[in-house]
């Protein structure tokens, strides 16, 4: 069954404003269920919010955003994914932008951001299936931070998407500073690097700083390399790091190194998608 959809453009949430004009009349904004979303598409040129949604699928990137801040965040990837014909659907995480909560927005909520997100994110790529927005078969899905997190979760249980794009982010959940307080033994259940029986190789591209002090690199390098001993083609899961990037914390948003890193998250789903 299909999530009741809203869409109305007077409840636009602020952040809208970090949208140039050039995103905004490729963009609508919709609930799927309680889940809120934009969706940047191709085919969407500048309509009003409650006409009907065009049918023309094209390869999609289900993207989730990290801790503390909202689906907005991040235009300059969504212009880069628009410019390579490729789909974006973005969407609040549990505590988040439009569906606020401070107490899901602290590192100790984690596992229950997980086990939240994971069932909406099936919700949401089927409703955009439906709608004809997305191409099915030609699914990526990715995220920084938590986002990334919730993303690699999700891949360890049967799913639709090719590839997946993890920034600043990890496959291995116990590895967080702090992680046996961020809901340890949930944590542990759900912690990626320990359920790859369940996991279909697919194309990886994970970008980090060596520094990063949030998520250590360590983790996610381990996660890589578990992946690649598993993988059908080892050449197809990469792990890009720098050796610093200015980010505060050496985490959010990979600072100066955020042009180059969007662009490798584009190409690298060019290849994969389109």
């Amino acid at each position: 069954m299909i999530a009741s959809v809203t869409s109305d453009r007077d409840l636009m949430p602020q952040p809208i404003g970090q949208f140039p004009r050039s995103l905004l009349r490729h963009s609508r904004w919709t609930r799927v269920g309680d889940v809120p979303c934009v969706c940047i598409h191709p085919s969407i040129e500048g309509g009003a919010a409650d006409s009907a949604w065009p049918a023309s699928p094209a390869p999609t990137l289900l993207w989730l955003h990290g801790r503390t801040v909202n689906k907005e965040l991040d235009p300059g990837r969504y212009q880069r994914h628009l410019a390579a014909g490729i789909a974006t659907i973005a969407i609040d995480l549990p505590g988040h932008g439009e569906r606020a909560i401070d107490s899901m927005q602290g590192p100790g909520s984690l596992a229950d951001l997980i086990e939240q997100c994971l069932p909406e994110l099936d919700a949401v790529a089927d409703w955009a299936e439906h709608a004809g927005l997305a191409r099915p078969g030609a699914w990526a899905i990715g995220g920084m931070s938590a986002g990334g997190m919730v993303a690699a979760c999700r891949l360890c249980l049967p799913h639709r998407f090719g590839a997946l794009v993890m920034e600043s982010s990890t496959g291995d959940l116990l590895s967080l500073p702090g992680a046996a307080d961020r809901g340890g033994p949930r944590l542990a259940a759900l912690n990626p690097i320990d359920r790859l029986d369940r996991w279909r190789s697919v194309p990886v591209l994970a970008l980090h700083s060596e520094l990063d002090c949030v998520v250590p690199v360590g983790g996610v390098r381990r996660f890589v390399e578990a992946l690649k001993r598993r993988a059908i083609d080892p050449s197809a899961i990469t792990l890009h790091t720098w050796p610093s990037t200015g980010a505060p914390d050496e985490h959010a948003g990979v600072g100066r190194m955020a042009p180059e890193a969007k662009s490798m998250g584009t190409a690298f789903l060019q290849r994969v998608l389109v």
